[in-house]
């Protein structure tokens, strides 16, 4: 169903089809956590999820019809103010997400089983950035610093985030916050080689992450636990036997 969704993402010429499939694909991923979820608080991050959302997405719709549908264009070839630009950006930027919009990736993530990390790591987040490269071409160069600064402060501070995750299914999702900070700033240069850069990153990240989550799920089928401290011992026996 959320490869279905994704692939309807891609189709309309209208930005409130695209904004409605865009959300759409959001509600696969809480069906797998509320329903395969082994932990209670996988209702406590259902609610996280839901509340950035809806945050994030209410300016765009507010946007969207106070313009008097001018916005009818899913790719956005028009200037557009810079205020204007950053609210239509603030959905796309949950989905990435950025450092500061961030906080429902890692709890969604350790309450949801190992499939459904998967697809939100390689599946679903790429939305985002799908929907991002389908408004640079609002952007100037004048009003790009802050995405730079966000994207930099985004890679600096998820990387100390993962410095003191014992629970390696939240080190891999503030690993995928880095990463996907790397794919911002590279695509905010606006040049056709950073656009490039910037796809090539998120193809990159799209195998990666996908990975780094099926090694965790099998680590905790095997062990019964996600704790890094037993990862080192584990896969060193495993290299012994």
């Amino acid at each position: 169903v959320l490869v279905v969704v994704c692939v309807f993402f891609f189709v309309p010429s209208n930005v409130i089809l695209m904004y409605m499939y865009f959300e759409l694909s959001m509600f696969p991923i809480l069906v797998m956590i509320l329903g395969y979820g082994s932990q209670i608080e996988k209702i406590n991050s259902s609610y996280y999820l839901i509340f950035y959302a809806a945050l994030c997405s209410f300016p765009f719709l507010f946007v969207y019809f106070k313009s008097f549908f001018f916005i009818s264009l899913v790719y956005f070839d028009f200037n557009l103010s810079w205020e204007m630009v950053f609210v239509l950006s603030l959905k796309f930027m949950m989905k990435f997400p950025v450092y500061f919009l961030h906080l429902w990736l890692p709890k969604a993530h350790v309450e949801a089983p190992t499939t459904a990390s998967m697809l939100l790591a390689g599946l679903l987040l790429k939305l985002g950035t799908a929907g991002f490269l389908r408004i640079l071409g609002c952007l100037s160069f004048v009003h790009n610093n802050v995405w730079i600064v966000l994207a930099f402060l985004g890679m600096i501070l998820a990387s100390f985030c993962c410095m003191f995750q014992s629970d390696a299914k939240a080190l891999a999702a503030y690993s995928s916050i880095t990463h996907m900070s790397f794919v911002l700033m590279a695509l905010v240069f606006i040049i056709m080689s950073g656009k490039t850069g910037g796809v090539i990153l998120m193809l990159a990240h799209g195998y990666t992450s996908t990975l780094m989550f099926y090694l965790v799920g099998e680590f905790y089928h095997v062990s019964g636990s996600r704790m890094v401290y037993y990862m080192s011992s584990f896969f060193g026996s495993g290299m012994i036997m």
